[in-house]
């Protein structure tokens, strides 16, 4: 039958631990004291102050992280819309150069057309060279350039062409005419012509170089 310990035999080994490990109350192996205590509390309070930081990082991390890639986003999209936007302005500057260059090329082909056929009636005889005359394409052409181009050295030698064209027709429909006042018509409205040429194609070169 065994018998139970005394309550001082069960008071030494409670305390025996708490005296030394691998020891005796009388031969203490490492002592856990006060000492010992304040150490494992420290440890503790780094341990935790480590995992704090680390989560605080974490956290930090968690919300940077989708503020660069927003941050990101929103640039690469406004370069996008940018770039979109500069290339079709770029186009339709270019479709606007186009258009005015179709507009000076017919009036001068327009006004070219009219002082040969001036010269089939005046030399060769032939009879309403000048009266089929594609009038109203000249008009069209004239009104289309006028609204596209705002270039005033354009405009002026267009004024110029209009009216030297104008003068030209008018007096030779006349019959009586004078050929020196004839002469100085018709030259007026060629040089009229070089004049427009000029400043319509340093216009259009103008342009399409800067775009």
């Amino acid at each position: 039958m065994l018998r139970q310990s005394s309550p001082k035999v069960r008071w030494l080994r409670m305390t025996v631990p708490a005296i030394g490990e691998g020891g005796s109350p009388f031969k203490p192996g490492r002592v856990r004291g006060p000492l010992s205590s304040l150490q494992r509390l420290q440890a503790s309070s780094r341990q935790k102050s480590t995992r704090v930081a680390a989560g605080h990082h974490r956290d930090d991390n968690v919300w940077v992280n989708p503020w660069i890639t927003l941050l990101a986003a929103l640039v690469g999209g406004s370069l996008t819309l940018a770039g979109q936007a500069v290339g079709r302005r770029s186009e339709g500057n270019v479709r606007r150069m186009e258009l005015v260059l179709e507009q000076c090329s017919r009036i001068a082909a327009l006004s070219d057309d009219f002082r040969n056929r001036f010269w089939e009636e005046r030399v060769l005889g032939l009879a309403d060279r000048t009266a089929q005359w594609d009038l109203e394409a000249h008009r069209l052409a004239t009104a289309r350039l006028r609204i596209l181009c705002g270039d005033s050295q354009v405009i002026a030698a267009l004024d110029e062409l209009e009216a030297s064209g104008k003068a030209l027709g008018g007096y030779w429909r006349r019959g009586e005419i004078d050929n020196s006042e004839l002469d100085d018509r018709y030259a007026r409205d060629k040089a009229a012509f070089a004049v427009f040429l000029q400043a319509s194609a340093r216009l259009v070169r103008r342009r399409l170089g800067g775009i």
